[in-house]
């Protein structure tokens, strides 16, 4: 496994960052960046060795940015809407920024997507590459999360882990679009399988 560590760009003065994994033996290849703990490209070879892009992003940092839909990013504090932007924790009444209709959705006005995570360890092995990108959001607790993405040929896992110094609400996930044929064709004849492995 290959692997190259590169400025990307910068946000707010902060310097953003692209990792690129590539086995050279198959062409499989996994960007990363620590702009909202992103997965920015997944390059792998189809049945005839062609190499082909399967997950749907942006190929340069100002778009990424600019683009809506969160692709490819990790999301939270909490993936997914909250009725009204409300919520009760510990009999404590919250109220949170709408940003989907009447809903507060994948963290409301700034959540994870935007944020601008810490690369803090990469771990190399001949056959896999492990990548740790943290991030510390100080609201309703102070909460550290870590995803850490393991690359291995052909093999993309990842991994949440979350701890906090007080109750809070938390409900992570990845925002990437995937087509595995390739993102210039139509997924109607795809079937894909998912298996949660819960820790």
């Amino acid at each position: 496994m290959e692997f190259k560590r590169e400025k990307w760009g910068k946000v707010k003065g902060d310097i953003i960052e692209l990792v690129t994994i590539t086995d050279s033996d198959s062409g499989f290849e996994v960007q990363l960046t620590n702009y909202g703990a992103t997965i920015v490209s997944v390059k792998c070879p189809d049945k005839n060795s062609k190499i082909e892009e399967i997950s749907i992003c942006q190929d340069n940092l100002e778009d990424l940015i600019n683009t809506k839909g969160y692709l490819g990013a990790t999301i939270g504090r909490v993936a997914n809407r909250i009725k009204n932007g409300e919520f009760k924790l510990e009999g404590k009444e919250y109220q949170l920024f709408k940003n989907n209709h009447e809903n507060s959705l994948h963290g409301g006005k700034e959540g994870f997507n935007q944020k601008i995570w810490m690369i803090s360890s990469i771990f190399e092995e001949q056959n896999e590459i492990r990548i740790e990108i943290k991030y510390v959001s100080p609201n309703t607790g102070i909460l550290t999360t870590k995803v850490l993405f393991c690359i291995s040929p052909m093999k993309l896992i990842w991994e949440f882990k979350s701890t906090t110094d007080k109750t809070t609400i938390v409900n992570l996930t990845n925002h990437t679009y995937w087509n595995l044929e390739s993102v210039s064709s139509t997924i109607n004849e795809q079937e894909i399988h998912f298996f949660v492995i819960n820790s």
